[in-house]
């Protein structure tokens, strides 16, 4: 590895997440793409935000691209394991070379220009260079936190945006309103643009309408419910699988079935495909791309050494709520739930939602400075009376209490994105997966 690259990646892990302990703004970012020549602009966009399902659908939306023959790069945030996870061509992430060697061009700029970027606003910058460099067709681009100042908000006019649904999440930094995070969300509808918007109360649409007319020129804004909506709903309990249609006005009725668990993936995928209609996607791609989807740690299921489980990414209360209705509609109930989470959730009123349907919990801490002792996740569990074992940070040894259950136990992994990921790839190379 030439040394370049080796000074870009170590430029990477030094970077520290933004937890909102201090002001930010776009200018630095406009300041250092202006000097790499705008290249979030260079590319379509697709820019998609919300408080849950922005991983979900964006990748259902990348996967839809590539089939209809498009060179697509997707940047996703939070990663499960790795970071190169982050930065998607054509449904492969980056090698360590190209990631490193473009971080080494954003590292020079920045350290030139004395800029301090987090890891998230670098690791962003990196994404619309490479996706520019390799003259890729669309850029798929997830929103980190929020929205009107998230560094993938640099984008000067998307092709089209996507907010999938509003709920309170980052309320000490966002609002503690479903309004308020609802006006910062609104900021990636852009003028002379598509927008559609998932199913929301009258009040986050009020705002969302309002913002979008303060444009010079608004974007065309279209919501679930009023411009498309899911009917003739049918679960196959056996397939573990949603057929259902899409109504709408503007487009003939189309016909899916996605490949993706949990009935809020209705909502998500009905967003993609009315997506891909407006975009004049052909219809057939369409289907094809959100049954084919393969999103990790969505609802995704495992069985390996004999045992059961089910690694969700359900890291607030809305995503705890949406696992929680996938189990009971599965009756999936006595399960052992593995756990861990991040200062900055409601972990709490998360462990809460449990009571009644989890055996017992494992805590396991997420590798992450803002992460919850499990020592303090214990003394809540003790006085809730809900049966617990604290492994802290070991991951190893949680793999092996959970090996010594009986056979074909029901296990949940859930809470931070960061625990789930490395627990996950731990088994991996432990067990062969099926």
């Amino acid at each position: 590895m030439i040394k370049k690259t080796e000074q870009g990646l170590r430029f990477i892990e030094s970077l520290a997440e933004w937890g909102g302990e201090r002001p930010v703004s776009l200018e630095k970012l406009h300041q250092v793409s202006k000097i790499l020549s705008n290249p979030q602009n260079k590319i379509k966009t697709i820019h998609i935000g919300g408080t849950n399902g922005k991983g979900s659908t964006s990748a259902a939306f990348a996967n839809v691209l590539i089939l209809s023959g498009y060179s697509v790069g997707l940047n996703i945030s939070p990663h499960l394991y790795k970071v190169n996870e982050r930065i998607q061509i054509n449904g492969r992430q980056v090698d360590d070379q190209i990631l490193g060697d473009f971080a080494y061009e954003i590292k020079q700029v920045a350290e030139k220009e004395k800029i301090e970027l987090s890891h998230h606003e670098a690791l962003t910058l990196i994404a619309f260079l490479i996706f520019a460099e390799a003259k890729l067709d669309y850029g798929v681009i997830e929103v980190g936190l929020g929205g009107r100042l998230d560094a993938s908000n640099i984008i000067k006019r998307p092709d089209l945006s996507i907010i999938t649904m509003i709920d309170l999440d980052h309320t000490h930094i966002l609002g503690k309103t479903k309004e308020a995070i609802a006006y910062e969300k609104a900021f990636i509808i852009k003028e002379l643009s598509k927008a559609i918007v998932g199913p929301v109360s009258e009040s986050v649409k009020n705002v969302i309408v309002e913002r979008n007319k303060s444009l010079t020129s608004p974007s065309e804004l279209y919501f679930y419910g009023d411009d498309f909506y899911c009917k003739d709903i049918e679960y196959n309990k056996n397939d573990d699988q949603f057929k259902f249609t899409i109504k709408s006005s503007k487009f003939n009725d189309l016909n899916l079935l996605t490949g993706l668990k949990g009935e809020h993936q209705l909502f998500n995928m009905s967003l993609v495909a009315y997506g891909c209609l407006l975009l004049g996607l052909d219809q057939k791609k369409i289907k094809e791309g959100i049954y084919s989807v393969n999103w990790p740690c969505r609802l995704e299921r495992f069985n390996f050494a004999e045992h059961n489980i089910i690694f969700d990414s359900a890291h607030n209360l809305s995503g705890i709520d949406s696992l929680i209705s996938y189990l009971k509609l599965k009756d999936i109930t006595d399960f052992t739930l593995i756990f861990g989470a991040i200062k900055t959730k409601n972990w709490s009123e998360m462990l809460l939602r449990f009571k009644g349907l989890v055996k017992e919990v494992l805590i396991l801490e997420p590798d992450s400075k803002m992460k919850v002792e499990g020592d303090q996740i214990a003394d809540f569990l003790s006085s809730n009376d809900i049966k617990f074992s604290n492994f802290r940070g070991d991951y190893h040894n949680v793999i092996g209490y959970i090996s010594s259950l009986p056979n074909a136990s029901k296990i949940i992994a859930t809470g931070s994105i960061y625990m789930i990921g490395k627990l996950r790839e731990l088994i991996k190379q432990r067990y062969e997966m099926v």
